[in-house]
């Protein structure tokens, strides 16, 4: 059943994320087709307009006033551009198309004011017209060109070139549709000039000339990227498009123009303006039949990129309810065979819990899950059973041992007064013996005498000590000190022992470092401090070094003291703190009792201190003792 949920969760999940996948494709698709439209449309007005401009200065150039089929033309442009700034007012063009509207209706503004004194002088014989208007005309034309030109470009950039593969053809249709209108402008300025000409039959000026060269090459270019657009997207409709495009312009119409050129500069070039239209409006119609075709094959694209991610979403959609129907079921299913048998049992636990051990188990026998953990559970109150015999048998056997172990400190503690005194005769005899006149043999009994009798004291004296603390009978008189002082004053007290041995004690340095205020037992503390500087100097190899350092660890205080002995091997760590345990020590010259690390933990702890060390064999060891720092005032 678990697998079943797991299974439908997962599918659930892809499901989803292809759905989600789906849906954003048609968002891109359902977008790239509004950016289609008013790509387009763009494109229809900026043509619209070049053809007008062009048109327009043609007919300032004859010498006679407007004729009706001229007329006809620049209205059907002027109808195509009032589109175009209608449609990019539509509010759902603001989304792409920032401040499109408000720089469109300016330069419109001006174009068609201008418009009306073009009207007026087309009306009348040349001679008769305002000389500057032509160049008048041309520049508020390119303002308004150049304006579309600008959104046109951002179209491409900004929105059509995004990294989505469903849409990236419909980007290199809509690219290569804006290059192919840019070489029909080209082609159009070009050939306006040579049909001027044409239709004067007079020389071309050298001004004229040079924009007809300008448009050549331009024109060129812009064939060169069409076409390698074209064979790129391999569509067979484009491909005949081209080909019929490509036997109109270079083997009907380029060599017309050329024809014309090579007389540029006497005139009197032997054909009509009728002829020359002959040829180069069926170029331009190719050309446009060429881009019509680019615009259909891209809205075509749009449509079943939009169709396909619906279907995708909608399958989805299902299968996500098939799913959901199933876990539904599934649910219901675990409920009645898993959840209340679970709840009940959750029931009974808690009546374990509290020591009601006669509880009833229904469930055993169930060959499932729920079987086996009614066999599990009753198993879990046979061991609870057994379980509180044991504890009360350990509670007798803690109160025996308590009883025992306060026994012991007793004894310990009365032994030790009992060993004192006597041991403390012998030692006062071995000192009044040492006054005589002795033999060096005799002086060297008496000193052994001594030595013993001094390392029996220091064992009774830690015993002692060790019995008070486990006694409870061990006191703490707190005060804030500086741990500083008290550690330093210990290195000082220790440097004697060290000389023996030729150890350098490298002590803290005095009044350089500020005070760091601990609440210790200043006695316990300084007990504690000579009891490490001892075995750092006691366990160390001969002119070895002891070094003491203090560390500011936050709101805490930490005492380091490190010697270069030894070391303590891993295998050794746990026992460093285990009472009467020298771990090997005792087999060599150096003296011990192998409790003062035991009581030195106990005393730490005890004040709130922790204790621990790291230690490398054969490099030495760090002991270390750490406190609350006491906040100053």
């Amino acid at each position: 059943m678990g697998t079943i949920l797991l299974l439908g969760a997962v599918q659930l999940a892809d499901s989803a994320h292809r759905s989600h996948d789906a849906w954003r494709t048609y968002q891109a698709a359902a977008h790239a087709e509004r950016l289609t439209e008013a790509f387009h449309t763009l494109m229809g007005g900026q043509e619209a307009l070049a053809f007008e401009s062009a048109r327009t200065r043609i007919v300032l150039q004859n010498p006679m006033p407007i004729n009706a089929m001229n007329r006809t033309f620049l209205d059907d442009n002027r109808a195509l551009i009032e589109t175009t700034c209608d449609k990019v007012k539509d509010p759902a063009w603001a989304s792409y198309q920032e401040n499109l509207a408000m720089s469109v209706e300016e330069m419109y503004a001006d174009l068609k004011a201008l418009r009306t004194r073009v009207d007026a002088d087309l009306a009348l014989p040349k001679a008769s017209r305002d000389p500057a208007l032509p160049m008048e005309w041309e520049k508020v034309s390119a303002r308004l060109n150049g304006v579309l030109e600008a959104r046109l470009f951002a179209l491409l950039e900004r929105e059509l070139s995004r990294d989505n593969s469903d849409l990236r053809t419909i980007s290199q249709l809509l690219t290569m549709r804006f290059n192919g209108s840019q070489l029909r402008l080209s082609g159009v300025a070009e050939s306006s000039r040579i049909h001027m000409a044409v239709r004067m039959d007079n020389p071309i000026p050298m001004e004229a000339l040079r924009e007809v060269a300008a448009n050549r090459g331009r024109s060129e270019a812009l064939w060169m990227v069409v076409e390698q657009q074209a064979m790129s997207l391999n569509m067979p409709e484009l491909g005949q498009g081209l080909l019929a495009l490509d036997r109109q312009l270079h083997v009907a119409l380029r060599p017309l123009q050329d024809k014309v050129l090579e007389k540029a500069a006497e005139g009197g070039y032997g054909i009509s303006e009728k002829q020359y239209l002959s040829v180069a409006m069926p170029t331009f119609m190719a050309l446009q039949k060429l881009m019509n075709t680019v615009t259909d094959v891209s809205n075509r694209l749009a449509d079943e990129h939009k169709a396909a991610s619906l279907r995708m979403v909608a399958l989805n959609v299902a299968v996500i309810g098939g799913y959901l129907a199933l876990i539904v079921v599934a649910l219901w299913f675990v409920s009645r065979r898993l959840v209340r048998p679970l709840e009940q049992m959750s029931d009974v636990l808690r009546r374990l819990r509290k020591g009601e051990y006669e509880v009833s188990l229904p469930w055993s026998r169930r060959g499932d899950e729920i079987g086996n953990l009614s066999e599990g559970m009753e198993a879990f109150r046979a061991n609870l059973i057994e379980r509180e015999h044991v504890l009360e048998e350990s509670r007798i056997a803690k109160a025996e041992a308590e009883r025992a172990n306060l026994a012991k400190s007793q004894f310990l503690s009365s032994m030790s007064h009992e060993l004192r005194t006597p041991l403390n005769s012998i030692m006062g005899f071995a000192q009044l013996l040492k006054l005589d006149d002795l033999t060096p043999e005799q002086v060297k009994s008496v000193d052994t005498i001594m030595a013993g009798g001094e390392h029996l004291l220091e064992l009774i004296n830690e015993v002692l000590e060790l019995a008070k603390i486990e006694a409870g009978r061990l006191t703490i008189n707190r005060e804030d000190i500086d741990g500083n002082a008290v550690f330093r004053e210990t290195g000082l007290f220790i440097q004697g022992m060290a000389d023996k041995r030729a150890i350098t004690v490298h002590n803290l340095p005095d009044g350089d470092l500020a005070a760091n205020l601990v609440n210790v037992d200043r006695t316990r503390l300084r007990q504690v401090f000579l009891n490490l500087l001892s075995n750092a100097v006691k366990y160390n190899r001969e002119k070895g070094d002891v070094y003491l350092t203090v560390e500011t660890r936050g709101d805490r205080v930490r005492f380091n003291v490190r010697d270069t002995g030894l070391g303590i091997p891993d295998d050794d760590r746990e026992k460093v703190f285990e009472p009467f345990n020298r771990l090997g020590a005792e087999q060599t010259e150096t003296e011990g009792t192998g409790i003062g690390m035991t009581v030195t933990k106990q005393l730490v702890e005890a004040m709130d201190g922790v204790i621990d060390f790291v230690s490398v064999a054969g490099q030495g060891s760090t002991f270390w003792i750490e406190f609350p720092a006491v906040a100053r005032a």
